[in-house]
């Protein structure tokens, strides 16, 4: 899932995220790119933590740049109350 440059910075995809974290039964996985700071913080906030790194996941956006390397995310679920 992305979002529109426009609507960054606006709570937008912290507010779709608790509501998915909310109803998550099993343990939610994905992959960030490591220079996605922004993301990371985000996901951290959520109480994803870093499992390992996915080196050259992400294809380049132009011709000759190199591959990026993308973090493995978890959040495990939260017990019932």
């Amino acid at each position: 899932v992305s979002q529109s440059r426009y609507y960054r910075r606006v709570g937008i995809g912290r507010v779709l995220l608790k509501k998915l974290l909310a109803k998550a039964m099993v343990p939610i996985f994905l992959e960030v790119a490591v220079d996605n700071i922004a993301a990371i913080n985000l996901y951290q906030s959520q109480d994803f933590k870093v499992l390992t790194i996915r080196h050259n996941y992400y294809d380049p956006k132009l011709p000759g740049e190199p591959k990026k390397d993308a973090y493995l995310m978890r959040r495990m679920p939260l017990p019932p109350k």
